[in-house]
């Protein structure tokens, strides 16, 4: 779900490790994009005034095991972002939070990619098809056939949807896993909920993959293997309906109409600015709708455009 950095260039200063932090609000963390689309690369920029902390670190977003060590007196930094996100950057001097900012690497219109790691593969505009439903060409399908390994297909739309809060939202949509071949045997479908302080995930599979389910409400992390997610099982070779609801920090999970999970959480997550459908091997999606908190249809796209 969040973007894979790379650092490829660094500006030294000399310095020397000190205990505490002196002119705080002068020092210097910001970055800047320097293209349109994806991949992405982005200028970060660090002027510690002074200081010279034994450890620097970037976290690259709300994800905690997305982190980027500097090199002392390390001044700026060259990075490349695969993936449309919302970015909550940090500087962290010896494990303290010192200054933070948005970084918003946008997909404005649906864009589907090919997981491979490091670097995804993205599927041409003209390989993404969009009447009724969104899905990629035959072309794409046959590719990802070849694929020997557990790999996903994601469609992502990230871009604001009118200041809408994830504490009070809606999402519902149509979702179908097209492909169950080798390593697609499972086919788990993820979907995402992309906040500016956060994010929701929320896994279905077939019933004899449950084992590998794991499910994400913002600060809630639930593993499998401490929580009954047979309820997350389901025949996903049909169009199956799916709904995330939350009400003040509450979400509670449908499946074709059925309440499978309620669960709460503390953390705000912020302003909804993005949405994943992910798919082990390939899928289709189609009836997307966000409403707000008092049901007002927010987005909603049935791919008939």
């Amino acid at each position: 779900m969040a973007g894979v950095i790379t650092i490829l260039a660094f500006t030294f200063l000399s310095g020397k490790s000190v205990h505490s932090l002196k002119n705080g609000s002068e020092i210097v963390f910001t970055s800047k994009p320097l293209a349109n689309g994806l991949p992405n690369s982005v200028v970060f920029t660090i002027d510690l005034k002074g200081n010279t902390p034994g450890k620097t670190v970037i976290q690259q977003s709300w994800d905690t095991s997305r982190t980027v060590t500097l090199q002392p007196g390390q001044k700026e930094a060259t990075a490349i972002y695969y993936m449309p996100g919302y970015f909550r950057a940090k500087l962290i001097l010896d494990g303290k939070i010192v200054k933070e900012h948005d970084l918003f690497i946008r997909a404005n219109k649906w864009m589907a990619t090919v997981d491979h790691q490091p670097i995804p593969t993205y599927v041409k505009e003209e390989d993404l098809l969009v009447k009724d439903k969104m899905e990629v060409s035959e072309n794409v399908l046959s590719e990802i056939k070849k694929i020997t390994k557990p790999t996903w297909l994601t469609y992502h739309l990230v871009k604001p949807f009118g200041n809408l809060q994830s504490d009070n939202f809606t999402l519902e949509s149509s979702i179908k896993n097209i492909f169950a071949e080798g390593p697609a045997v499972c086919k788990a479908v993820r979907v995402f909920v992309l906040c500016s302080k956060g994010a929701f995930i929320v896994p279905f599979t077939i019933p004899g993959c449950i084992g590998e389910v794991n499910l994400k409400i913002n600060d809630v992390f639930l593993q499998e293997s401490s929580n009954d997610f047979s309820s997350f099982g389901t025949d996903l070779s049909h169009w199956t309906n799916v709904k995330m609801e939350v009400k003040n920090r509450t979400m509670k999970i449908f499946l074709n109409e059925k309440l499978i999970r309620e669960q709460a959480y503390k953390e705000d997550a912020g302003e909804v600015v993005g949405l994943r459908f992910g798919f082990l091997g390939a899928g289709s999606v189609k009836d997307i709708k966000l409403f707000d908190g008092k049901g007002v249809d927010v987005y909603h796209d049935n791919f008939n455009n």
